[in-house]
């Protein structure tokens, strides 16, 4: 997996990845890029390595767990239940589709840390 850190300026990201598809069609681009301030030690307090965490897993092929809301196919993972929108800020107890089933706010495999499509 190639990694690039980058300063997105003006942009309002915190990086983008591929997905395995992708590779066949485009393999110069295939890998993560990233704010360069998101990793440990960086400038920005609230990703400290969590950027490349969500990216990685998006590289592996998963998706957010509320891609499609509370029917589709979430992140693509039988055993992590959807959610019918991002969540944010961990929000315990959170039961956004029908049921009795939590939404996954506490794993990094899951990406549902609310942003759209490979950007977080």
């Amino acid at each position: 997996m190639n990694v690039y850190t980058v300063g997105f300026y003006g942009l309002g990201i915190n990086g983008y990845s591929t997905l395995p598809n992708h590779v066949a069609t485009s393999p110069y681009n295939d890998g993560v890029v990233m704010l360069h301030t998101t990793m440990p030690g960086g400038q920005s307090r609230n990703r400290q390595g969590g950027t490349l965490i969500h990216e990685a897993g998006h590289w592996l092929g998963l998706r957010h767990v509320f891609q499609g809301g509370c029917t589709g196919a979430g992140d693509g993972v039988d055993d992590t239940p959807p959610a019918a929108a991002p969540n944010y800020y961990c929000p315990i107890g959170r039961r956004s589709c029908d049921g009795d089933t939590l939404d996954p706010i506490r794993t990094f495999s899951a990406l549902q840390l609310g942003y759209s499509n490979a950007i977080f």
